[in-house]
């Protein structure tokens, strides 16, 4: 069997990420517009599918009684949750609004658990982005029963729809959209240490995976220990651990295998990544901000951690990932909705803030992604797989308190609906990815080498997202 030394080192930086390490091997052809300054994404992705008709809500009275003429089961089970307080009920909505915040006539609203997001909306910071998702080409509802227009692989699986939207290719894709953009600005000379260009606080996720860089895992308390490695592990002894430490890295130059000498490389370079975070993080230097004390909030303050100390790591330019699920409501979603965009909306916004806090709040955009949108209609007590859907962009340089793209009415029938209320996606994640990407710093060649579907779509449809 033929053996590829470059697909081996590939799998060798895997192991390490796994273990939480990571280290860049090799150089990207490709060049990024401008990496002067400090520039970081941080994708929050929302597993399970976040209903996003129950996170833009239709205000205008028109709207609203159609809405309500189909949710009002899901609506007064919300009302019979929540003692004494009816949170979907037109009143107590949040409405958005200022100039961009209307469509045709028709106004919106956030629910009562997204206040937070609410007041940086109303100040610019957050901007809504409808009726995004996963297309090949533009598609609607006339070419998708036609079968004329192609659309994307295994629609409504969980699995396939989340490699899709963070690689633009069903399960087992090997690199994402985010590590793409990391291989471009390190090949710029964007970090002199590349282990920390693309970090993840949620495990492996294909969606930081470059050609050549190799996401670094952290828990939320910061380096991920390598039990293997600590004196705890074999009876406070420390001679076991420096055998093993040894033997792991080659230090006494046992082998000179082309492969072993890679493999003890990479994991010098991951050991080394850890040890410094460990000390970095051993200093002061954290944000005072208070996250929320949840998956969330955990994560995303880590990355605030990290973020605080991006001259100490020697990075201009980072890709970011944090997730939480429990999304996937085909049942009690008046119950347990509610609470998960309630730990969204602290959570970023804490996040937010403590950005600003460092001063460095046009320097950092977070975006939600999720598996796929939910029907309208309702299934039981809750909804079904979607398609399309509406996220948030947040950040000091976003243009924001306005909704770009397009949110259909409340509806069935009209032209992107697939069925029940499943929207057809009008943004496409490439749109949506572009639109970051020339926000992080890619030429538009860049962008193009990096989102090759990019050039189905329009180059302009999210032009204003960012000031």
């Amino acid at each position: 069997m033929t053996i590829n030394r470059r697909k081996f080192i590939r799998n060798v930086g895997a192991f390490g990420a796994a273990s939480g390490f990571a280290a860049n091997l090799g150089s990207f052809n490709a060049f990024a517009a401008d990496t002067s300054d400090y520039k970081a994404l941080v994708c929050v992705f929302l597993f399970g599918a976040m209903d996003g008709h129950d996170t833009v809500i239709p205000y205008d009275v028109e709207s609203y009684n159609q809405y309500e003429g189909i949710r009002g089961r899901l609506i007064s089970d919300l009302d019979n949750s929540t003692e004494g307080y009816s949170p979907r009920r037109r009143d107590n909505l949040l409405e958005l609004a200022g100039n961009g915040s209307s469509i045709d006539g028709r106004t919106f609203a956030f629910p009562e658990e997204f206040r937070p997001l609410h007041e940086l909306y109303a100040q610019g910071d957050l901007a809504v982005v409808g009726n995004v998702g996963p297309i090949v080409e533009p598609i609607t509802r006339a070419t998708f029963e036609s079968g004329s227009a192609r659309r994307p692989p295994r629609l409504f699986s969980h699995n396939d729809q989340q490699s899709i939207w963070q690689a633009s290719q069903p399960e087992g894709a090997r690199a994402g959209w985010g590590g793409r953009f990391a291989d471009i600005v390190e090949a710029a000379g964007a970090n002199s240490n590349s282990t920390f260009t693309s970090v993840s606080a949620a495990g492996p996720r294909v969606f930081l995976q470059g050609e050549n860089i190799q996401p670094f895992q952290i828990s939320s308390s910061g380096a991920q220990s390598v039990d293997f490695l600590d004196v705890n592990a074999h009876l406070n002894s420390s001679v076991f651990p420096a055998h093993y430490r040894d033997a792991l890295l080659n230090a006494n130059g046992a082998t000179s295998n082309l492969f072993g000498t890679d493999f003890a490389n990479v994991n010098r370079a991951a050991l080394e990544a850890n040890e410094l975070l460990t000390a970095q993080f051993a200093m002061p230097g954290d944000p005072v901000t208070q996250m929320p004390n949840s998956s969330l909030g955990s994560q995303l303050g880590v990355i605030a951690r990290l973020i605080a100390r991006n001259a100490n790591f020697g990075v201009k330019r980072q890709v970011f990932f944090v997730g939480t699920g429990g999304f996937d409501t085909h049942a009690n979603q008046p119950t347990e909705l509610p609470g998960l965009q309630a730990d969204i909306a602290d959570s970023m916004r804490a996040f937010h803030d403590s950005m600003v806090e460092l001063g460095l709040s046009d320097k950092v955009t977070s975006f939600t992604a999720s598996d796929f949108g939910r029907t309208l209609t309702r299934s039981g007590s809750g909804t079904d797989h979607g398609w399309g859907n509406h996220h948030f962009v947040m950040g000091g340089a976003v243009n924001g308190g306005r909704i770009l793209g397009n949110i259909p009415p409340p509806e069935f029938e009209h032209d992107y609906d697939a069925g029940q209320g499943r929207l057809i996606p009008q943004i496409a994640v490439d749109q949506y990815a572009a639109s970051l990407g020339q926000w992080f710093g890619l030429s538009d060649s860049e962008v193009l080498e990096a989102l090759p579907g990019f050039g189905n779509f329009d180059p302009t449809a999210l032009s204003n997202l960012f000031n």
